[in-house]
């Protein structure tokens, strides 16, 4: 009987058919902004090496005679650019020529940020638990395994094998106290202070119990 046979209405449903609205919307394709974005990237910027006396040394405390060498050497830091510098991962060590062949030696193993104009001070304590406290020195680093020779010495300052200052003090050009810093002329120009006559003996007290003159973290006396 045509009655039995297939009705149109039990067909498919053109309706029950895949709604185009229900395809893959292109709205919910991956869209180009949740992509890698270009400034997500490793900038280059962060690779940029330090330039050459960007930060320099600023003071040396050679020869302290109230704390004595293990616990009273220390070399100030000045950044003299416009910006914030961390030298983690810098080393400093003296007996170069260069980077490449430092003999004693140490590395800044901590974030540690110089800001533009300021200082870090990088104290010597071979064995800090006998070390005095309240010595008026507030390191911002504690550092072993370099001294500062009382005579002839040289201190380089190290990205990588980027050398971005050195200080070859002698006596005989330079200033030779004890229980006093060599402080950098705060007058002179930052390029001056691989010169000896561009040094003077520090006569501020440190403070604290000590009897040592210099300026660690502050402003060096003018010459």
């Amino acid at each position: 009987d045509d009655d039995d046979a297939t009705d149109d209405d039990d067909a498919v449903d053109d309706d029950d058919a895949v709604d185009d609205d229900d395809a893959v919307d292109d709205d919910d394709a991956v869209d180009d902004d949740d992509a890698v974005d270009d400034d997500d990237a490793t900038d280059d910027d962060d690779a940029t090496p330090p330039e050459p006396g960007e930060v320099i040394i600023n003071e040396i405390m050679k020869n302290p005679e109230w704390l004595g060498d293990d616990c009273g050497e220390y070399i100030e830091l000045l950044n003299v650019g416009g910006s914030p510098v961390d030298i983690q991962g810098w080393t400093l060590g003296d007996t170069g020529p260069d980077c490449s062949s430092l003999n004693e030696a140490f590395t800044i193993d901590i974030p540690l940020v110089v800001p533009a104009g300021g200082y870090v001070v990088l104290v010597d304590e071979e064995d800090p638990e006998t070390c005095p406290s309240g010595d008026g020195i507030s390191p911002d680093f504690v550092y072993s395994g370099m001294a500062l020779a009382n005579g002839d010495d040289e201190v380089f300052v190290c990205a990588g094998t980027t050398l971005v200052d050195v200080v070859a003090y002698t006596d005989a050009a330079f200033p030779d106290p004890n229980g006093a810093s060599l402080g950098f002329d705060p007058s002179l120009p930052a390029s001056a202070n691989d010169l000896g006559s561009s040094w003077c003996t520090a006569t501020s007290p440190i403070g604290g119990p000590t009897g040592d003159l210099g300026t660690p973290g502050s402003v060096n006396d003018p010459c």
